[in-house]
């Protein structure tokens, strides 16, 4: 995926990489440099920013969804993950 860059050094992010990332109109982002590649974040408390990135397959929005619904959603997706990961680490001990 490719774009170009405008005169003024501003390029479009494409919908996909916007939608992977949770980037809406108005989000501040971050460009990290290492070893002659540049890497996008949303910006942000570090901490904050990793915990979102931990959590960030759970958050995308579905259509007509409430906040609170999402919220309770991703607490239910979360939990299960979590209890399903305990009874396969269980399970790889007793095997």
């Amino acid at each position: 995926m490719s774009t170009s860059v405008s005169s003024k050094g501003q390029v479009t992010i494409p919908k996909r990489i916007r939608e992977a990332l949770g980037l809406e109109q108005g989000t501040k982002v971050e460009f990290i440099l290492s070893d002659g590649f540049a890497r996008l974040e949303p910006a942000g408390n570090s901490t904050i920013a990793e915990t979102a990135g931990a959590l960030r397959a759970y958050g995308r929005r579905r259509r007509g969804e409430s906040e609170k619904d999402r919220m309770e959603r991703i607490r239910k997706e979360v939990a299960d993950e979590a209890a399903d990961e305990g009874r396969a680490s269980r399970h790889k001990r007793a095997g």
